[in-house]
């Protein structure tokens, strides 16, 4: 589990095969968003989200936030406008 740095209402947390958002709300957490890691490795294991970190940065006059993510494979990933892409396998 994991607050994003510049959004100290939206937490992430992972586990088997997905990534989630969630934004506090008062006393309570909403689900904002679950991103599928529909990953298998060479015996088909599925993917497990081992450690991820926020990567902000601006463009424009916005704030982007994306999400670098390590699994127990060894693949690097980025979770980006919602979507996971593979980047080193």
């Amino acid at each position: 589990m994991k607050f994003n740095p510049f959004n100290s209402y939206q937490l992430v947390t992972s586990g088997f095969e997905n990534i989630t958002f969630w934004k506090v709300d008062f006393r309570s957490l909403v689900r904002q968003q679950v991103v599928r890691v529909g990953l298998k490795g060479t015996n088909n294991n599925a993917a497990v989200i081992t450690c991820f970190q926020f990567m902000c940065y601006h463009f424009a006059y916005y704030l982007n936030c994306d999400l670098l993510t390590g699994n127990n494979f060894g693949d690097l990933g980025v979770v980006t406008k919602g979507v996971y892409v593979t980047v080193l396998y």
